[in-house]
């Protein structure tokens, strides 16, 4: 049997301020694409993860990984497909 391909991550990257909350700048991109991540959602309110969430689905993605901090200076990042 041919083994199937591994799969194809994307790394998202979310801004977030100096105490690595998001803020109403906050956005997320991935690759060249970028959403503005929204201040609540219908589902879970004002919590990061759905927030986020919404963002990478605005741009076709969902996360497969836990949000870290970046190596840059006020963002976060995951793993999306």
């Amino acid at each position: 049997p041919v083994p199937l391909p591994a799969p194809v991550f994307a790394t998202a990257t979310a801004t977030v301020d100096a105490a690595g909350r998001l803020s109403a700048d906050s956005f997320v991109s991935v690759g060249d694409r970028r959403a503005r991540v929204p201040l609540t959602t219908d589902a879970a309110g004002v919590l990061a993860p759905a927030r986020l969430a919404s963002a990478l689905a605005e741009l076709g993605f969902t996360p497969v990984t836990r949000w870290a901090t970046g190596e840059e200076p006020n963002t976060v990042t995951c793993q999306v497909r």
